[in-house]
């Protein structure tokens, strides 16, 4: 069932549908879900999902769901609400490259939720 990832401020950003993130239109697929890890749209390493949590490389807090259980550094007083979209088709996953060791949490992350999966700012840590 499909969810949506909120920002700090809490309003709804992106989805997660089963092992993929899309865009808040629905449309497009910008990242995966491995495991615990976040990854771009070619397989790169962009984070962390655990618990609701959706956090960057640096492991600082980006998005999370309304129902996380994760460390999440201040939840907003109410979360905004959007009509969940049709989705788009899934494509095939990509190959998921290794994630680098998880450092230990921070607060929130200065990256845009939307931000998050870009591959240009990912390959730099691999």
């Amino acid at each position: 069932m499909a969810e949506w990832i909120y920002d700090r401020g809490g309003y709804p950003q992106i989805i997660l549908d089963g092992d993929r993130f899309l865009d808040r239109g629905g449309i497009n697929t910008i990242g995966w879900k491995h495991g615990t890890g976040a990854f771009t749209p070619t397989g790169y390493p962009a984070g962390w999902f655990e618990n609701g949590v959706l956090s960057d490389i640096e492991n600082q807090c980006v998005g999370f769901t309304a129902d996380a259980t994760g460390t999440i550094p201040a939840r907003p007083d109410e979360f905004r609400t959007r009509q969940m979209p049709n989705l788009g088709e899934s494509p095939d996953p990509p190959e998921f490259k290794a994630s680098p060791n998880r450092p230990e949490p921070g607060g929130f992350s200065t990256i845009p939720l939307d931000y998050i999966f870009d591959d240009k700012r990912t390959q730099m840590y691999v």
